[in-house]
């Protein structure tokens, strides 16, 4: 993002790449998470599975 920021272009089969990737992180982020992520996600943090959580 810092880079198109700088003006610096892709090339058209790049940016719908790029773009189709952020559309998708865009949807999985602002959907609200279920019971079972939500248990899975207490559960991987309480056995410290993920250490980024």
């Amino acid at each position: 993002m810092d880079l198109l920021n700088k003006g610096v272009t892709l090339k058209p089969a790049a940016f719908d790449k790029l773009n189709n990737l952020l559309t998708v992180v865009c949807i999985e982020v602002s959907t609200s998470m279920t019971n079972k992520e939500v248990t899975e996600a207490k559960c991987r943090v309480a056995n410290r599975i993920d250490s980024i959580l």
